[in-house]
């Protein structure tokens, strides 16, 4: 059966801590009312979300235990292509999260090698079937992964891009080119900022329309953006009771990519989008409030 999105990208067991007030000071231990695990990363929530508004979803990734797998093996995610670290080193991501902000703490296991899982070349067939490639990591060289997204350009299959915070990333030789590869860019408004260098979020997403085809910036609270041929299009932001912002911003691109993926209004994509990260805000994790 004919995939519509594969995610490749690294996963993460997330341990959320929520329900505080504010964060602990430096060398202040706090108790948190509330504790969950879920499934983490970008592909993993993306996938989940994008699996639950009815896409066909496939994901490449790397994992220390299968038994990791068994939420996504569940949900129907086509994971053929998932390996196993040999020396069991899973990602593990500690978030800590009040009503308005979080901060995280990970511990990157098999994700620190995760480019030498796979050969690129070896996987195009794979990738090149689906309709669309949502790439969400961090790659430590950009020449293989821009081949290859140049290579499903060339092959009719739409991309996207999440790398989340990274603030060194574009210093590094090759990064513009890479982004400029993608269909999509998928950043929120603090990366949009720092990469462009831009305060406020229209000219940031301007900045980011020279280099990408369609950059969408995620606003949190005030809803998300996106350019459209020299035009802003917005949409307003669910308003929602929140318990945990983990993997809101994940979940929304599994929402905007089941939309766009249906041919809508970019104004439709964008307000799926915002529907199904206000849905992630209501529990804990990116998931299981979808």
């Amino acid at each position: 059966m004919k995939l519509d999105l594969i995610n490749v990208g690294e996963f993460y067991n997330d341990l959320i801590f929520h329900g505080l007030e504010r964060v602990p000071r430096l060398g202040e231990e706090m108790r948190a009312p509330y504790f969950a695990r879920s499934v983490g990363g970008g592909a993993a929530i993306t996938a989940v979300a994008a699996r639950r508004e009815g896409l066909r979803v496939g994901m490449v990734t790397v994992v220390g235990d299968r038994a990791e797998l068994t939420p996504l093996g569940a949900e129907k995610i086509d994971l053929r292509h998932a390996q196993v670290d040999p020396r069991g080193q899973s990602a593990v991501t500690v978030a800590v999260s009040t009503r308005h902000d979080r901060y995280f703490l990970t511990s990157e296991g098999a994700n620190v090698r995760f480019e030498s899982f796979f050969h690129w070349d070896q996987l195009f067939s794979y990738l090149a079937a689906a309709r669309h490639v949502h790439v969400c990591f961090q790659p430590r060289r950009f020449g293989a992964i821009t081949r290859l997204m140049t290579r499903l350009r060339a092959a009719g299959v739409t991309t996207s891009i999440d790398f989340g915070w990274h603030p060194e990333i574009s210093a590094r030789p090759g990064f513009w080119k890479w982004l400029g590869t993608a269909t999509l860019f998928f950043p929120n408004l603090m990366e949009a900022q720092h990469l462009t260098g831009q305060q406020r979020p229209e000219k940031a997403l301007a900045r980011l329309a020279e280099v990408t085809a369609l950059p969408i910036i995620k606003l949190g609270a005030q809803g998300s953006i996106a350019w459209d041929r020299g035009r802003i299009v917005r949409a307003a932001a669910h308003r929602v009771r929140v318990v945990d912002s983990t993997g809101a911003g994940d979940a929304f691109n599994g929402g905007f990519l089941a939309a766009f993926l249906r041919g809508r209004p970019l104004r439709q994509c964008l307000q799926g989008g915002n529907r199904i990260a206000a849905r992630s805000l209501t529990a804990p994790g990116g998931t299981a409030g979808l």
